[in-house]
């Protein structure tokens, strides 16, 4: 039994998570309320972006609507990945922290021959918008600032998806400095401000070779 401290939304929420899919009138009849209240919030959660629905054919009558958790909505449950991410990592490190770099290095590794294409023939500002792209393609909200030289550019990255686990493993950031090097192909890379460090973001600067 759901308490009843929270929403209607919440309820509706629980409920189909715990049923996968449902009508109307599975909904209404599980919080005993009318139909018409849970097409009311069902259109809030759908416009919210945390439902999706559609047409199911019954064997007799009319098709039904059916609702079921979005991709956003199933966002709205906690999860613990993050923290069971971090203790595995943990654990590795505790029996064997070699093995923590080892699969680092390889990830980087794998990354750097995913986007190698991606570089080809393009100029120097063309390379460096390219791994902004790509960064920002892996979650890290990356941006290019212009310079007054065409031979120096700078990439800042607003957010890291690694964070916490970068505050205990430092190595993940001296590969992505080393990703840096790998795709750009120059050691003029400067790392002048650090997420994991606790500045407001990832701030590198790079001078053409």
């Amino acid at each position: 039994m759901l308490p009843n401290s929270i929403s209607t939304k919440e309820k509706i929420l629980n409920h189909i998570k715990a049923n996968i899919q449902m009508t109307v009138l599975e909904l209404s009849a599980q919080l005993n309320i009318t139909e018409m209240a849970v097409r009311r919030h069902l259109q809030v959660l759908e416009t919210d972006g945390l439902l999706s629905s559609f047409m199911k054919k019954n064997m007799t009558g009319r098709p039904s609507k059916v609702f079921q958790l979005s991709e956003l909505g199933e966002d709205f449950f906690p999860k613990q990945y993050k923290q069971i991410g971090m203790d595995l990592l943990q654990e590795i490190n505790r029996l064997d922290a070699s093995i923590i770099n080892q699969a680092i290095v390889s990830r980087q590794e794998r990354l750097v021959n995913r986007y190698r294409g991606r570089f080809k023939d393009k100029p120097f500002i063309g390379q460096i918008n390219e791994l902004a792209k790509i960064q920002s393609e892996m979650g890290f909200m990356a941006e290019v600032n212009e310079t007054d030289s065409e031979e120096v550019a700078q990439i800042r990255q607003s957010n890291c998806p690694y964070l916490e686990i970068a505050k205990d493993f430092p190595e993940i950031c001296r590969n992505e400095h080393k990703f840096y090097e790998e795709l750009l192909h120059t050691k003029n890379i400067e790392k002048i401000s650090s997420l994991s460090r606790g500045d407001s973001c990832c701030h590198y600067v790079i001078r053409k070779d």
